[in-house]
């Protein structure tokens, strides 16, 4: 016997269907948001990198070759 198809029957899977959907856009949200926090800090790492390849490195170059000429200037004074 097949039950008769009516309203309250209809907007109860209205209502199930709907739901279903929005956990799994809740769903779908999430991973996004974690992967959109993954890559920017994956960026920021980046950008940090490349800020003391390009601030640091030569600021401590310049340190350990101005440390070297000292070194040699006192080798030959004393």
């Amino acid at each position: 016997i097949r039950p008769k198809w009516n309203a309250s029957i209809a907007i109860k899977w209205g209502i199930l269907l709907e739901t279903a959907e929005l956990k799994g856009t809740k769903t779908a949200e999430k991973e996004m948001l974690g992967t959109m926090k993954t890559k920017l800090e994956t960026m920021v790492e980046d950008m940090h990198i490349k800020m003391i390849q390009k601030l640091w490195l030569p600021l401590m170059k310049r340190i350990l070759t101005g440390l070297d000429m000292l070194k040699k200037m006192l080798r030959t004074m004393l």
